[in-house]
């Protein structure tokens, strides 16, 4: 189960991410360049 909740979590992170790049920015990771 715990493979499902992360997969679901990096989907999530990813969608908001290309969603809302400004705020990737302001979080401090450089979009395309997280990590």
């Amino acid at each position: 189960m715990e493979s499902v909740l992360r997969a679901v979590a990096s989907w999530a992170h990813r969608t908001l991410d290309t969603a809302s790049p400004p705020r990737s920015a302001i979080s401090g990771r450089g979009g395309s360049g997280g990590g």
